[in-house]
């Protein structure tokens, strides 16, 4: 009976493992931004951003169990009291959490896609711990993960909507010295028509002879022409997939 209420964990033990954890936790989002802004790596970076991409996912999760475990085993009742009173007042919160972090998996469920959830349709403008922001016609729609896993979505393509648009880019003249993804995102910088709210991505499909998806949002759809002649006057065919 003793050993029921004896400490387990010590409180510099519990700061230790929780330092430790939130250090690999920034290395592996300054890994990620990383391989998301620049082409180091060759093949290679694609594969190894989309695993850091799904440890992430997980990671928090993880990391929230084990220093929870911690903080229990360091006062077994006066502590175990406290996280179960706030699993109990949080369980929708909980529930929805996990909801998140499963439908995160789904490539669907990223920024800059289109997606319809009932009547409603738009794009993935932010993604919460809790619910996702969806751009529609009518403005900013919070959704929930629990609305999500419940009654699904689907995903759209060939649509603009909100002023959210997928491009299709490619050197005119390629030339294998020349990054041209760093030189296409000099031309968003020096561009007015973009809402920078929401970073443009460049990514370059493996096989796809040198051309580059990119997603952006445009202050106003009416800038789209100018928006793509600019992009070829800079070098590069463009058109909107």
């Amino acid at each position: 009976m003793d050993n029921f209420f004896r400490s387990y964990v010590s409180w510099p033990q519990f700061f230790i493992t929780a330092f430790g954890l939130f250090i690999l936790y920034f290395v592996l989002r300054f890994a990620r931004q990383i391989l998301t802004n620049t082409q180091y790596l060759g093949n290679l970076r694609l594969p190894l951003l989309s695993s850091i991409e799904r440890i992430l996912i997980f990671y928090e999760p993880i990391v929230i169990l084990l220093l929870g475990s911690a903080f229990v085993l360091i006062n077994p009742i006066s502590h175990g009291m406290w996280v179960a009173l706030l699993l109990v007042a949080g369980f929708s919160h909980v529930k929805n959490y996990i909801s998140g972090r499963i439908l995160q998996l789904d490539k669907g469920i990223s920024i800059g896609n289109r997606i319809k959830v009932d009547n409603e349709k738009g794009v993935i403008s932010a993604i919460d711990r809790l619910g996702i922001q969806l751009t529609t016609d009518k403005g900013i729609q919070y959704l929930n993960y629990s609305k999500l896993s419940d009654n699904g979505f689907m995903l759209l393509s060939g649509e603009e909507i909100g002023g959210n648009y997928q491009l299709k880019v490619s050197p005119k003249e390629y030339n294998e010295r020349l990054n041209y993804p760093a030189k296409l995102m000099d031309v968003f910088t020096t561009t007015p028509f973009l809402d920078w709210s929401h970073r443009p991505t460049i990514e370059q499909p493996s096989g796809a002879q040198h051309a580059m998806n990119v997603k952006v949002m445009i202050r106003e759809d009416a800038h789209l022409p100018d928006l793509l002649q600019l992009i070829e006057e800079r070098g590069f065919v463009c058109s909107v997939k």
